[in-house]
């Protein structure tokens, strides 16, 4: 497997930098190369996600760089209701004990991605999840689980938490837990729970427990920063791209597995919060987002464990 030199993890730093205020700029990776049929795990480069097809947006002397490639972004933040399709699982039905890995959702449905304490609240018990899956900057709208949308919850008997803050410079967000329902901290079919976090680096392979397509693993083939358009800010969400692994599941992720958390079983620590893949209208181009758990919970001001006082 390829090592990234420092020139080029220098080069890809500067690209961050010319381009980050760029809008047609999408992401930009550093990884495995991109081949006809899939990816060269022997060399790494640095690609530039383009919103569009026109790589004018791009000067040029990095279009003519072999080490940079160029290409049409290919992602969908699984956002979109339409997109969540109806599925019949356990974790889709109203559970007396909830757990990370389950559906749950407001404005739209998702993942249940694990369970936290709010620094700035006292230390009170919270979940975490992607902000779209609740999608209502109101404070105090019901999470819901099972997901409003989708999976028949409803807010009268199946409210479970109610929304606190959202980190604005991403996709992530805190719902106080009211206890209503018992909860185990054990992630759903994983039969584990989860206390620290880590990086995750190109090479590793991550499982994740998500209400759509339940417990799948994928290998990371790039670090990336993804670019967004937030409260008419562009911000950048420091994450990483996953790939199928060779021989494993072909379908990693699908919409309402957001929130879901990517963990490395080998150290038991989770590594990032899923939020993205790729397009329904290229279904072949598999591959899944996240956003490192480690800016996430500092963005959030929350811990996985409870700080002694």
């Amino acid at each position: 497997m390829a090592m990234m030199d420092k020139n080029l993890v220098k080069l890809y730093r500067e690209l961050i930098h010319k381009y980050r205020e760029n809008d047609f700029i999408a992401s930009i990776d550093i990884g495995y190369r991109v081949i006809p049929g899939g990816f060269d795990k022997d060399e790494c480069c640095i690609a530039i996600n383009l919103n569009g097809e026109d790589q004018d947006f791009v000067q040029s002397e990095d279009r003519r760089n072999p080490r940079i490639q160029i290409r049409s972004t290919q992602v969908c933040n699984h956002i979109s209701r339409r997109g969540v399709k109806p599925v019949r699982n356990n974790r889709t039905k109203r559970l007396k004990k909830i757990a990370p890995g389950v559906s749950i959702g407001f404005g739209d449905t998702g993942t249940l991605g694990i369970f936290c304490y709010d620094n700035l609240n006292n230390l009170r018990p919270s979940l975490l999840t992607c902000f779209h899956v609740i999608k209502s900057l109101k404070k105090g709208v019901p999470v819901v689980q099972p997901g409003i949308i989708k999976d028949g919850g409803t807010i009268q008997q199946d409210t479970i938490a109610q929304y606190v803050r959202r980190d604005p410079h991403g996709d992530s967000a805190i719902a106080r837990l009211i206890g209503r329902r018992a909860k185990t901290d054990e992630i759903f079919e994983m039969g584990f729970s989860i206390k620290s976090f880590a990086a995750a680096k190109v090479g590793d392979v991550l499982h994740k427990s998500g209400r759509t397509t339940g417990v799948t693993h994928a290998e990371v083939s790039a670090r990336s920063l993804y670019f967004r358009n937030i409260n008419k800010r562009r911000v950048g969400i420091p994450g990483f791209k996953l790939i199928p692994t060779d021989g494993g599941p072909r379908e990693i992720s699908m919409p309402g597995d957001s929130g879901a958390i990517w963990i490395n079983q080998t150290t038991m620590k989770a590594c990032g919060l899923h939020f993205g893949g790729e397009k329904p209208s290229n279904p072949n181009v598999e591959f899944a987002l996240a956003q490192d758990i480690s800016h996430v919970l500092k963005r959030l001001n929350v811990s996985l464990t409870k700080p002694r006082r």
